[in-house]
């Protein structure tokens, strides 16, 4: 007689059973019967050749046979399917795939698997193709896959590609293959922002030569695509060293109607700068792709702590993105700065075995190549400087040592990039740490900052490059240390900070925007921030101050933040902006010019 218990005690019995290796044993098991061709129901037939399968299984994996086998369509009833378009090789693969969840890709059957993948909407396979493709790429077969990944609509793929092109289209135009670009193709490559690394007037030798190859075709497509030449960033010289090449002279004599074009193209660019053709390329060799970004570099962040990590966000967007991160222990109080487009980040401090450690290491930053490189470590190590550039040099301004914090030996130094060394420059009148410094000219100015008993400084220094002397200007208006300064249009502007009241030594945070006349040497309050902070970081960007960051004060007291705000110098008027996606300071920040198409915003 079968034991009975009461539902009670079946209920405190009861436990749920989860199989771990349940979905592995269930394709083991399917994979088992395709092989001994059990149970199978229905049978595929490509380019000729046979394969039978289970309705249920081809289901799973592709819409195509899910709508197939389950709306009203006559394949439904159908013992034997005739795929036509699609070849043999690709079908076994994927009728593999669908029972094994594993595909070996190579040069020889990856178009089949693609051209099956895309018909039978297999999109795992689809991108898996994709990205073998991207794998192999290199500039002869560039093309090739550009012409793949167009046939069967592969847009991360095209994206990839076109930006490979770009920045190879100097190699990519002294080969045959070049000349099998469509016109379409060229104009996409051309009109999208996609980065270039080769001059524009190399641009418009590459396009010179692609019409002249096939004149008579090409012909009706060269006024639009001679439109997507950049010619604002081709300068008079460049210009008449085109002129004087063969290819501008075979399609001026075959095709008088060109220069008029090109010519009149250049005079509407120059005219825009007053008949004088200046080319800014803001150091880069050419700028079409990029845009301006304001890059938030490393600091802490309340969901990080410390990090080396650099974020960036394009003027007029309000999206923050993951740009790089520096190439070494988490650290924090370095020192940047930017030279032709080229992110020098120098010396710093980081906590090993909770011991602070300063070091001297420095590295550069590429955006153009997504790439970094050493450079020479500085003669002292140093963090809680200020690092600026004048005339591609780099100045390295007071700040803490590792033995004593404010005893640096080497007070100030220089680092020649050409000769990729330092050498010490004349000290400051006073060292000082936690300062703000900015660039008028040849002239560094530093302000603020704490000095060798620990008090905050109202001082203004100016180095001159020139003569390597320091002289004193007048002080700000108030103390600050961990402030900001930027310089702009012959002014400085100097924001935040904090100084200790000689009555009661509380910490004052300040949020006075303060502004020296380099000219007339007088200071003056333009503004007050709407959020007072410290340990934040500005930049200035086409006469807009932004704040990012820092620590303010709360009901609690201090908080960290991560409100951005924008003062417009023109208007006299504070904006809030796209605010950082976490509170963090003891960051820095500053202005690059970063490529529009970049990995993060296509895969």
């Amino acid at each position: 007689m079968r034991p009975t218990m009461k539902t009670k005690d079946l209920l405190l019995q009861a436990y749920e059973f989860e199989s771990g290796d349940h979905c592995s044993g269930l394709l083991t098991g399917l994979h088992s019967l395709w092989r001994q061709q059990l149970l199978c129901d229905v049978t595929l037939v490509a380019s000729g050749e046979s394969f039978q399968a289970h309705r249920v299984v081809l289901a799973s994996c592709s819409p195509y046979f899910r709508a197939m086998f389950t709306n009203e369509m006559k394949e439904q009833h159908q013992d034997k399917i005739e795929l036509n378009g699609v070849s043999a090789i690709g079908v076994g693969h994927l009728i593999h795939y669908a029972y094994t969840s594993k595909l070996t890709i190579d040069l020889c059957n990856v178009q089949d698997i693609l051209d099956a993948a895309n018909h039978l909407q297999v999109v795992p396979v689809v991108a898996a193709c994709s990205h073998y493709l991207r794998a192999q790429l290199d500039i002869d077969n560039c093309l090739d896959l550009l012409t793949i990944a167009e046939t069967y609509s592969l847009p991360d793929l095209c994206q990839y590609l076109y930006c490979y092109m770009g920045q190879n289209l100097g190699r990519l135009s002294c080969l045959p293959q070049y000349q099998r670009l469509s016109a379409e193709q060229l104009k996409r490559l051309l009109k999208q922002n996609y980065p270039i690394e080769c001059l524009e007037a190399e641009v418009l030798q590459a396009v010179l030569s692609w019409i002249v190859f096939d004149l008579n075709t090409r012909q009706q497509h060269a006024e639009a695509i001679l439109s997507c030449i950049r010619y604002r960033y081709i300068s008079k010289a460049e210009f008449q060293g085109i002129r004087q090449g063969t290819v501008f002279r075979e399609i001026c004599r075959r095709w008088s109607k060109v220069f008029s074009l090109v010519h009149s193209s250049l005079m509407k660019s120059w005219s825009r700068c007053q008949h004088a053709p200046i080319v800014d390329r803001h150091g880069l060799i050419n700028p079409r792709g990029f845009d301006k970004a304001i890059v938030n570099i490393g600091g802490f962040q309340t969901a990080k702590g410390i990090t080396n990590n650099l974020s960036y966000r394009h003027i007029g967007s309000d999206k923050w993105r993951h740009l790089t991160s520096i190439p070494h222990i988490d650290q924090c109080d370095f020192g940047a700065a930017v030279v032709d487009n080229l992110l020098y980040v120098i010396g710093g401090c980081f906590n090993q075995s909770l011991q602070e450690h300063v070091h001297p290491f420095g590295f550069c930053y590429n955006p153009q190549r997504n790439k970094w490189i050493t450079t020479a470590p500085m003669l002292q190590e140093r963090c809680r400087f200020y690092l600026g550039n004048v005339d591609k040099k780099l100045y390295a301004i007071g700040g803490a040592g590792e033995q004593d914090s404010f005893r640096v030996e080497h007070n100030c130094e220089c680092y020649d990039i050409k000769t990729n060394s330092w050498y010490v420059v004349a000290p400051m009148p006073t060292n000082m740490m936690q300062q703000a410094g900015a660039v008028v000219g040849r002239n560094i100015y530093v302000c603020g900052g704490l000095d060798v008993n620990d008090f905050v400084s109202s001082m203004l220094s100016c180095y001159n490059t020139v003569t390597d002397t320091w002289t004193q200007k007048p002080d700000m208006l108030v103390p600050r240390a961990d402030h900001c300064m930027v310089a702009y249009g012959g002014r400085l502007y100097v924001a935040g900070g904090w100084y200790e009241d000689a009555m009661t030594g509380n910490r004052i945070i300040l949020d006075g925007v303060d502004c020296y006349n380099v000219h007339t040497q007088q200071w003056t309050t333009v503004t007050r921030m709407p959020t007072p902070r410290y340990q934040a970081s500005m930049v200035v960007v086409n006469g807009v101050l932004y704040v990012i960051g820092g620590f303010t004060l709360g009901p609690s007291g201090r908080q960290a933040t991560n409100k951005v705000e924008a003062y417009s110098l023109k208007r006299n008027t504070w904006e809030s902006d796209s605010n950082f996606p976490t509170e963090l300071w003891e960051h820095l920040s500053c202005v690059l010019y970063i490529p529009l198409c970049r990995a993060d915003n296509y895969y």
